[in-house]
């Protein structure tokens, strides 16, 4: 897909405008002495009328009573997840990945990727109940879609849920830490026997 934008081979739908043809074109600009700056978008009409209604909104907010958080509490829809666009995508691709520029000598890291049609709060529960009989203690974020698990030998497990698109769900688990040592358990992790407890949660593994 990069090297497509970088030869200009794209098009664009029939129903976007002339000005969002150019803009876009400029943004994918290879060449960074010509690209559009943020300073440009800036003093694009769109968007000064974009922040023009969210200063509107903000006073309308500043005016309005606060909110019955009793009231949220009962209507709260059910955990969401960050959507992926097509630049997260990109960048999930290996020739991306420069962490072993980053990772400290000695230092084991493992990285395993599922999609899933399930629901994003059972994706959590089956995880945490699963690595929790391979001596994984998991704490949930505040957000929601993401959560760290601290295992045996100083491993840490993260897991993180993003919306690919509806219901598709792609789940990343990572593991850092642990016995450099242990190639085929780093952290004490058999990763094997988490795919095999995970079952018909998984729509496909998407390994390295």
């Amino acid at each position: 897909m990069y090297r497509r934008i970088h030869r200009r081979e794209y098009r664009f739908p029939s129903w976007f405008s002339t000005a969002a043809k150019r803009l876009i074109s400029r943004l994918l600009d290879p060449n960074p002495e010509t690209r559009i700056t943020i300073d440009a978008i800036t003093d694009l009409s769109w968007f000064r009328r974009a922040n023009s209604l969210g200063d509107n909104l903000n006073l309308l907010n500043s005016v309005l009573p606060p909110p019955d958080q009793q009231q949220l509490a009962a209507t709260a829809s059910p955990l969401s997840t960050a959507a992926l666009n097509a630049f997260d995508i990109i960048s999930l691709s290996i020739g991306l990945d420069l962490s072993g520029l980053f990772d400290c000598e000695g230092r084991v890291r493992r990285e395993s990727r599922f999609t899933s049609t399930a629901a994003p709060e059972a994706v959590f529960g089956k995880i945490e109940e699963v690595s929790g009989k391979l001596g994984y203690v998991f704490e949930r974020r505040k957000e929601g879609v993401c959560a760290k698990g601290l295992g045996r030998w100083g491993a840490v497990m993260t897991v993180e849920v993003a919306e690919v698109a509806p219901p598709m769900l792609l789940v990343i688990v990572k593991v850092e830490g642990g016995s450099c040592n242990e190639q085929e358990r780093p952290g004490g992790l058999c990763w094997e026997e988490l795919k095999a407890e995970l079952g018909d949660l998984v729509f496909a593994w998407h390994t390295d």
